[in-house]
């Protein structure tokens, strides 16, 4: 169903490069549930987000479903399958 291969995602900020998620590799079985947990600025959030597509990965291989993101056609279907809900849900 979510499958990660080597994912990363970086930003750059005034020629200053921040590694949010660094070479990351999971999958996670239809009908298994999976918890996310680290420190304050280890990245959870934005691994979610590349998750959901809210971010691109800046490299790396990211399946939802048996597809790469980058083939997805019909996002609406997708997002009929999953669901994100944030913490602060007015700080999105």
């Amino acid at each position: 169903m979510i499958q990660l291969e080597n994912i990363c995602k970086q930003y750059t900020n005034h020629n200053h490069t921040i590694h949010a998620v660094d070479n990351v590799s999971f999958s996670v079985a239809p009908n298994e549930r999976v918890g996310i947990a680290g420190g304050s600025g280890s990245g959870k959030s934005t691994l979610l987000r590349l998750i959901a597509m809210l971010e691109k990965p800046t490299s790396g291989t990211l399946r939802l479903f048996g597809e790469e993101i980058h083939s997805i056609q019909n996002h609406t279907e997708i997002y009929r399958s999953m669901q994100m809900m944030f913490q602060n849900p007015l700080a999105v």
